[in-house]
């Protein structure tokens, strides 16, 4: 049993703890690829570093405008690890809905998915941390 006060403390503890177990199984097509909670942690830091590059502190909002995935988990950890307030929607998510949210939000920024070809906002910045689909 892990004791975390925060998801940040959740997912550093994990890694800490259990660094070769799998974390996620993701099946994006035929194969299934396994991601340890080591590899989780080292892909949300680099979430944070991206979103610390970017000026994004604590308490900015950013969208999460992915589809699901480790590479999700990860820029939403990567959130937490800087403190920013994670702000997630489905991929399925209109281009006008996600621009509305991230207005009403005053989101800083979205991290999307390369595969949603759409802005997402002319006011937010977009992100896509390495590996992201």
């Amino acid at each position: 049993m892990i004791q975390a006060g925060t998801l940040a403390e959740l997912i550093e503890r994990a890694a800490g703890l259990y660094p070769r177990n799998v974390a996620y199984v993701w099946r994006p097509l035929y194969r299934a690829r396994r991601f340890t909670y080591a590899e989780v942690y080292s892909m949300a830091r680099g979430a944070a570093a991206l979103l610390e590059d970017s000026a994004i502190g604590p308490g900015d909002r950013v969208v999460l405008w992915a589809v699901n995935s480790p590479f999700w988990v990860a820029a939403f950890f990567g959130c937490q690890l800087r403190g920013a307030v994670a702000v997630p929607l489905m991929a399925q998510s209109s281009p006008d809905f996600v621009s509305r949210i991230a207005g009403i939000t005053e989101a800083s920024a979205v991290f999307k998915s390369s595969a949603l070809k759409a802005d997402p906002h002319r006011a937010c910045r977009a992100l896509a941390p390495a590996g992201t689909r």
